[in-house]
């Protein structure tokens, strides 16, 4: 067995490179683009299904708020190349080594930055991204933005760059002397360079008149370039100077090549991750603007193919269709008119198998099925070889000869207009024997043809099925969509008719069909005309379980809001005892005034008074408590915008985003708090907060309770406050028997962040910490699990 998928021809058929193309086009980079060039088939499931998970979890990305971008990464090889054959590079070349370097770090950080449960297989990958602190702070250090050598380099450049300086301006104002001295003889009162030395221009009849070397004369010869006696020993200086500046950059860029080539293998290593990451976020892009889906890869069930839409056809305008070839029948027939759409639906089962085995989500529904295939082969298209005097007919079957040699069992075969380009008896007589020789090696395959004997043939045969591409004969043009279990129609007669050939013209050529092939054709307009009303019929329905789905949708949202109504004129007359205790204890402290100045009978009585109210209030409470009890929540209880209680903080929120059973957020006073459903209570239980007239919950702390806290604010403060913070707020959050906690500590310049994470990570306490998604704080804050 060949360890290649397919061949060229069967790429060339199926049109793949210019699939390639188009994802090519989402590419951030020639490297990126290159790796889209390099995606071949492959048989390996878990290497599809793994390529399928990384680009599945780099388009989540683009769903954040702060969504991932990937900066252009540039392909280092050559820069090797000549750092090993022709050093030092130049220093516009290590702008493009650090640009790339930058831009993989800031990828890597972002992924390795994600949650726990996010981006898994991308961690992974990202892993291979070497962060070259060294190599980049030494560029960023010695080289400037417009690529070129810092003056603060190295110290002995500063100096030579200063002396200079210091020289150019004793020759500028040697020659200035002069100048004003000789100011009849000068062509132009300016300082102009010639050989690394500082000139003046002189009139050239002034050549004899004055003591000065020339270093060159202007086109005209009207103009001599003069350097005065005066001004020859600091030129000198000069151009010494100036060849040990150049010694030194090079010096600089010979170091900096070095340190370059001393992480070669890193670099090669970061590039092949980086041009994988790249080819990646192409083909999200890709399945982003294409609406592509990953479809269920099933061993052996055949392709199933839901709403697909071909990718090189303009998506706003093409037809989607379903269709199902596999599982109980072997293989499929597709027949009907030309230009009907068979060789598109045809094209669209092989290409969409070679998309789905190089790692590329299909433009389709994701119920679609796909059956990982050992080899795919093609015969589709006129291909004829003048060279070798080859007639249509006998290019397809030299085609169709080897295919049948290679083809097996996992073998998918597309075969178009099979048994044409030749006598039609005979063509189809050879088309029939192709089929059963298919069907004996338990080949999986498609065909089309006009041929009514293959048609016939593969509608009565127990392991094929039949397709045909509909007709609107009334529009004379096709619907492009796909009836199955009927055989289609060439529809000549009511294309002839429609365009007005003559009804005793057409009855005349009825004639000569004989009986049985009119009988035929009648049943098979029948079973057209069924189809299409079926198909609409399903189409209805489909309308109808919609509708449903949304009668349903409103009817939960409904009970949801006679259940909150419930629950907030509880928390209403919570509010108020809490209100009243409020008012109570500000009487107390007025009693116990009055008590230094009048006695304390007075206080006593207000105490009472308070200790009745509170009684009053933990039996509201309990009564909210209990009611939020009732009911054990499950995932299917909760709705985006629902009133909870975080039992492992004790706090009430509101559900934000439900990603599942395990992953729901929930926004407690302004802070989104993950959490899972077993954590959740209906918002009365356990409830220590009270709401606010808006209906949002609002939490009271109470100050001297020592409350763990949902956040510990560590913001304006140095490295070692925060650190003595933490600590407290670790202990806190074990005597609270809470399992994780968020540390609020901004953004700023990272160091506040990068010395808190690391104190986290040291702690025996501490299970992990990472940063939330930018939704929840991103790297202003660190969330650790205990």
């Amino acid at each position: 067995m060949s360890n290649e998928v397919t061949n060229q021809r069967t790429y060339r058929d199926l049109e793949f490179s210019k699939l390639k193309e188009i994802v090519k086009g989402f590419a951030v980079s020639p490297l990126g683009r290159d790796g889209v060039d390099e995606l071949e088939p492959t048989r390996e499931i878990e290497e599809i299904e793994r390529e399928l998970a990384l680009v599945t979890e780099c388009r989540d990305l683009f769903e954040k708020p702060d969504p991932f971008t990937l900066g252009e990464v540039s392909d280092l090889t050559g820069l090797i190349e000549t750092a090993q054959e022709h050093p030092p590079l130049d220093s516009e070349d290590f702008l493009t080594i650090n640009g790339s370097l930058e831009n993989g770090v800031e990828a890597k950080e972002y992924i390795t930055d994600l949650p726990e449960d996010e981006g898994a297989h991308l961690k992974n990958l990202a892993r291979n991204i070497s962060d070259f602190r060294g190599l980049r702070g030494e560029i960023r250090e010695k080289i400037d933005r417009r690529g070129e050598i810092r003056d603060t380099a190295t110290e002995r450049l500063f100096n030579l760059l200063k002396k200079k300086r210091r020289t150019e301006s004793g020759i500028k104002k040697s020659l200035d002397g002069f100048m004003d001295a000789h100011s009849s003889l000068i062509q132009d009162r300016v300082v102009v360079q010639r050989s690394n030395r500082l000139v003046i221009p002189l009139r050239s009849s002034a050549k004899d008149r004055v003591d000065c070397v020339i270093h060159g004369s202007s086109n005209s010869g009207r103009t001599l370039f003069a350097e005065p006696s005066g001004a020859v020993k600091l030129n000198n200086e000069l151009k010494d100077l100036i060849s040990e500046i150049h010694e030194e950059k090079k010096k600089i860029r010979g170091e900096l090549t070095d340190l370059f080539l001393s992480r070669k293998n890193k670099v090669t290593r970061t590039q092949r991750t980086l041009k994988k990451l790249d080819s990646i976020y192409a083909r999200a892009e890709f399945a982003q603007n294409y609406s592509c889906s990953n479809p269920k890869i099933t061993g052996d069930g055949g392709i199933n193919l839901m709403d697909a839409r071909h990718p090189l056809l303009d998506q706003s305008e093409v037809v989607p269709v379903s269709i199902r070839i596999g599982g109980i029948e072997q293989g499929a027939t597709i027949t009907g008119p030309n230009t009907g759409g068979k060789t598109v639906t045809l094209k669209t089962l092989g290409l969409f198998s070679l998309m789905i085995q190089s790692g590329i989500p299909i433009p389709a529904s994701i119920d679609s099925e796909i059956e990982i295939y050992d080899d795919i082969f093609s015969d589709i298209g006129d291909e004829q070889s003048i060279e070798q005097s080859l007639s249509t007919f006998s290019s397809h079957m030299g085609n169709i000869v080897d295919i049948l040699e290679r083809a097996q069992s996992n073998s998918l075969v597309l075969l178009d207009e099979l048994g044409a380009g030749t006598d039609p008896e005979e063509g189809a007589a050879l088309g029939l024997a192709i089929l059963e020789d298919l069907i004996e090696k338990d080949v999986r395959f498609a065909v089309t043809t006009h041929y009514t004997a293959i048609k016939n043939y593969s509608f009565n045969h127990p392991n094929l099925s039949t397709f045909s591409v509909d007709f609107d004969p009334n529009e004379l043009k096709p619907t492009y969509h796909i009836l199955e279990g009927v055989p289609g129609k060439s529809n000549a007669f009511i294309i002839a008719s429609r365009l007005g050939l003559k009804d005793e013209i057409i009855s005349h050529a009825e004639n000569f069909l004989n009986e049985g092939k009119i009988e035929t054709e009648n049943i098979i307009q029948e079973l057209v005309e069924e189809k299409r009303r079926v198909r609409d019929r399903s189409e209805e329905l489909k309308q109808e379980i919609d509708r449903a789905r949304r009668l349903e949708e409103e009817y939960r949202e409904k009970v949801q809001k006679i259940k909150e109504d419930e629950r907030n004129a509880l928390q209403e007359e919570i509010r108020e005892l809490d209100r009243l205790l409020t008012r109570a204890k500000g009487e107390v402290e007025s009693a116990i005034a009055e008590s230094k100045e009048y006695g304390a009978e007075e206080a006593r009585d207000s105490l009472k008074r308070i200790e009745h109210l509170e009684e009053g209030l933990d039996e509201g409470r309990q009564t909210l408590k209990d009611a939020g009890r009732s009911k054990t929540l499950s995932v299917n209880d909760l709705s985006k915008g629902q009133t909870v209680t975080v039992k492992s903080a004790g706090e009430v929120g509101v559900i934000t985003r439900i990603n599942g059973e395990n992953s729901i957020v929930v926004d407690v006073n302004g802070i989104n708090f993950s959490t899972e459903v077993s954590d959740l209570a209906s918002a009365e239980s356990g409830s220590r907060g009270s709401g606010d007239s808006s209906g949002r919950s609002k939490v009271v702390y109470d100050k001297f309770s020592g409350s763990a806290g949902l956040e510990l604010n560590v913001r304006g403060m140095t490295v070692r406050e925060a650190l003595r913070e933490v600590d407290t707020y670790l202990d806190r959050l074990i005597r609270a028997d809470r399992t994780k906690g968020r540390v609020l500590h901004g953004k700023g310049t990272g160091k506040l962040r990068r010395k808190v994470r690391k104190h986290l990570r040291g702690s025996d306490l501490v299970k992990t910490c990472y940063g939330p998604p930018p939704s929840e704080g991103g790297e202003g804050v660190t969330v650790f699990e205990l």
